[in-house]
């Protein structure tokens, strides 16, 4: 059976030397590659914690996205397009990810209106940036959700189009609909994150049968209306009859 360009590639890379590997937490900013690998390392602090891995692809686009030890057995593997996904905690160490295709990705231990039997619960957040920044906000109700300090915000919006803010800035977060805040700014920036409770009318975009990508199982504790936005949309109307 003859190698295909991806398995050379990554039979090749999977061994050398992590000289310059970022750790986990790096992996908050967004990355993106066609067959490519990303050494990194989970540091002592970084050890036995689960994250949400967001895949950022388009509906239509889908790709493989692998966690090899150092050994190069297989920690975690997953093909989708767009949606939520555990990686699974790690222990510290040496690691690969290996996107399969071409595949944009971001990683992150940061989790904001969500409890599970692993996390707390998280909504009001003062803090410094160190590095790029991502909250997953998994809304249980409808929120204003107000961002102070000297950031600029990317929203990433599972269901719809992705904008971009410069804080301070308020932004809607409709229940059940899941997105991505990634901020950026200096070293060291101070910012807030805070909830207030809202009450929308109707979901910031019509579902629609294209909007059900997201991957299969999301992350613990997300509702199962995400399976099936226009079932989300049709509760809401519901509700407010």
């Amino acid at each position: 059976m003859r190698a295909t360009p991806a398995g050379l590639i990554l039979a090749t890379l999977l061994f050398v030397p992590s000289v310059h590997a970022q750790t986990l937490d790096s992996f908050q900013a967004v990355h993106e590659g066609t067959d490519k690998v990303f050494p990194f390392v989970v540091t002592p602090d970084q050890a036995d914690e689960s994250r949400v891995i967001v895949f950022r692809n388009g509906l239509s686009e889908p790709f493989g996205l692998l966690v090899y030890d150092k050994n190069g057995t297989t920690i975690y593997e997953r093909n989708g397009t767009r949606g939520l996904q555990t990686l699974p905690a790690l222990a510290a160490g040496q690691y690969r990810f290996f996107v399969r295709g071409t595949g944009t990705f971001q990683v992150t231990p940061h989790v904001l209106d969500r409890e599970t039997d692993t996390m707390m619960l998280v909504r009001d957040v003062d803090a410094t940036l160190n590095q790029t920044t991502a909250w997953v906000l998994f809304p249980t109700r409808d929120w204003n959700v107000s961002i102070m300090g000297d950031l600029h915000i990317e929203n990433f919006r599972l269901a719809n189009t992705t904008v971009t803010f410069d804080a301070p800035v308020v932004i809607p977060a409709v229940e059940s609909r899941p997105i991505v805040l990634t901020l950026t700014g200096e070293a060291g920036a101070a910012y807030s994150i805070r909830f207030e409770e809202a009450d929308f009318p109707d979901p910031d975009a019509p579902a629609t049968p294209s909007d059900d990508g997201l991957l299969g199982l999301p992350f613990p504790g997300v509702v199962a209306g995400l399976a099936s936005l226009a079932l989300v949309a049709a509760l809401r109307r519901r509700r407010s009859a």
